[in-house]
């Protein structure tokens, strides 16, 4: 595992780049504020530095969190949302806000709003209604620890 905040380095080429990093239960980003920030910061600066450095294609996982609390349902790409960034999840929202405009800021980048995500390490019961009804098996795949 590396810690996403860090520089990151493979050996071998590279053709992917998918920055899912966060701590996303509000358990743990209650608990870990500055660390939430850290990932969607300095995480999505590095995770797009070995992308470029690579020339590998990158994805951002990001969140119908950044809408905050939303006046409109479903969203659309034009809403800018409803956003308290000194609230108890304003850690998280603008996180996850910041991954998305310096993703956009960058040439060749591409994104993706997801949410309800189950991975093999995700913890069950940490206030995700994913993982609360999903049990996850663990998996082979290379993950990305969130900058603790």
């Amino acid at each position: 595992m590396q810690d996403v905040t860090e520089f990151l380095f493979l050996d071998g080429p590279v053709d992917y780049v998918w920055h899912f990093a966060s701590p996303a239960s509000p358990i743990d980003y209650l608990e870990l504020p500055i660390q939430t920030l850290k990932v969607g910061s300095l995480g999505t600066h590095k995770a797009l530095g070995l992308a470029k450095h690579k020339r590998a294609r990158f994805l951002l996982a990001s969140t119908s969190e950044i809408y905050g609390d939303p006046l409109v349902h479903p969203q659309n790409e034009d809403y800018w949302g409803n956003v308290n960034p000194i609230g108890p999840r304003g850690c998280y929202d603008e996180a996850k806000r910041f991954a998305e405009a310096m993703t956009m800021a960058l040439p060749s980048r591409a994104w993706h709003r997801i949410h309800a995500l189950c991975a093999s390490s995700i913890r069950t019961a940490r206030g995700c209604a994913s993982t609360t009804v999903v049990s996850c098996r663990r998996s082979s795949v290379r993950r990305c620890k969130t900058g603790r």
